[in-house]
């Protein structure tokens, strides 16, 4: 090996022949993209939460009188969980600190929300045997437990909006309402108060119309479409001035 072009640097660029950037983004919402030679993995993330949650806020809504909010394993596996965890080790291997923490827990949370609707994890089952085979009385044990579940995530997702506090505006307003979903659901799961399992839903539907729109517009942004200006992020990065 010729050992003089060993030790020459070369610049590194995208595969658009973009100048690779290292920096580390929160919520890249200004006018500038940032070239990464991984996708960026934000309309993704939102577009798998956003299904999840408008899907869960529509079974907790009782939407076509469903009972039960056991479907949401048809997203909340696929979507919710597998995609975003995926995301989160795209922004492991990129060096996205935030983003790292927000998809991976995210995802962890989505998934421990499924696991009591599948059989074979025995967890409403488990529960069945400590009530003597009671299945109403199992299920108000999932509730309670899967309640008690949401009140310990909240602190989490607290500590992921206070980080959130240098992305962006639509950032900020979909993590604060998550916030307000652990807080109502769990309130309302662990006394089975309607009122807050009602507002628990009606926060789910609002979140995922958040998360719809951040991706809609860093998709149009990712691409140069007209239409990105009128979809607003509203960065809350700090500007940089010119020394």
């Amino acid at each position: 090996m010729d050992e003089k072009r060993f030790l020459q640097l070369e610049k590194q660029v995208t595969q658009h022949g973009h100048a690779l950037q290292t920096i580390q983004p929160g919520f890249p919402s200004g006018p500038q993209s940032i070239h990464r030679r991984l996708a960026l993995p934000i309309p993704l993330g939102s577009l798998s939460i956003g299904a999840t949650t408008w899907l869960l806020g529509l079974l907790i809504l009782h939407a076509r009188g469903t009972k039960s909010p056991q479907g949401v394993i048809l997203t909340g596996l696929p979507f919710g969980a597998f995609f975003t965890l995926l995301c989160g080790v795209g922004e492991l291997f990129s060096g996205n600190t935030f983003g790292c923490a927000l998809y991976l827990n995210v995802g962890a949370i989505i998934f421990g929300l499924c696991l009591p609707f599948l059989p074979w994890t025995t967890v409403t089952s488990a529960f069945g045997a400590l009530e003597n085979g009671n299945a109403k009385a199992a299920v108000e044990d999932v509730d309670v437990a899967t309640g008690m579940y949401l009140l310990v995530i909240w602190g989490t997702l607290f500590v992921l909006l206070i980080a959130a506090q240098r992305t962006a505006i639509s950032v900020v307003s979909g993590l604060l309402t998550i916030n307000l979903v652990a807080i109502t659901l769990g309130i309302g799961l662990m006394t089975g108060s309607e009122a807050c399992l009602t507002a628990g839903g009606a926060f789910l539907i609002t979140v995922s119309f958040i998360l719809f729109y951040n991706a809609t517009a860093l998709l149009l942004l990712e691409v140069g479409h007209p239409l990105a200006r009128y979809m607003p992020l509203g960065s809350l990065a700090p500007k940089q001035h010119a020394h």
